[in-house]
């Protein structure tokens, strides 16, 4: 029987061309269509090293600038089994990823990931749109992003090293994303 999977989707949406600095370091490719693929891989590969730090299987990573097929996806089993606030930690550690390497937000990523939050928290009974919902999802979020800031920060390196991977081929299985954290 195959295994069911959940993807973290990322949409592929227009950026502009820019140079972004975080710290010391500068992000910088020389093309928009380079940006824009290796600021999609870098927010994937926030997903996967979160998730593989919570214990998850990847199966496979994706990214594709020209529509909304750019994901990471992991065992449905290994993430449903995962408590609330590592899938919403998960779910948003591509926008931290982004932060600390530095390079540009793609439009309509983020906004993405807060629905599948979004949706995460309603399955669990936690309706934002109630007050006590928002201050609960609100606090949940922010606990989310500061945990996925402890683990990535120190990934700085494997972030980037994972990213231009799958900058550079579009596609990673499970055995290539294997052999890329072995190395």
């Amino acid at each position: 029987m195959r295994a069911r999977e959940q993807a973290v989707r990322s949409p592929g949406h227009e950026l502009e061309k820019s140079s972004s600095t975080r710290g010391n370091s500068v992000a910088f490719a020389p093309t928009m269509l380079t940006d824009l693929r290796y600021s999609i891989a870098v927010h994937e590969s926030g997903h996967a090293l979160v998730g593989l730090s919570c214990g998850l299987q990847i199966r496979e990573m994706r990214i594709n600038p020209d529509d909304e097929s750019s994901g990471t996806k992991f065992r449905h089993e290994d993430f449903s089994r995962l408590t609330l606030d590592d899938q919403v930690t998960v779910t948003l550690a591509g926008a931290e990823a982004v932060e600390i390497v530095g390079c540009e937000h793609v439009p309509g990523q983020a906004l993405e990931d807060h629905a599948l939050v979004r949706a995460t928290l309603l399955r669990r009974g936690i309706d934002e749109n109630a007050a006590e919902g928002k201050a609960r999802g609100n606090s949940i979020r922010k606990n989310a992003r500061v945990w996925a800031q402890v683990i990535l920060a120190p990934r700085r390196e494997l972030i980037t090293k994972l990213a231009t991977a799958l900058s550079e081929a579009g596609k990673l299985d499970e055995e290539q994303i294997a052999a890329l954290l072995a190395s």
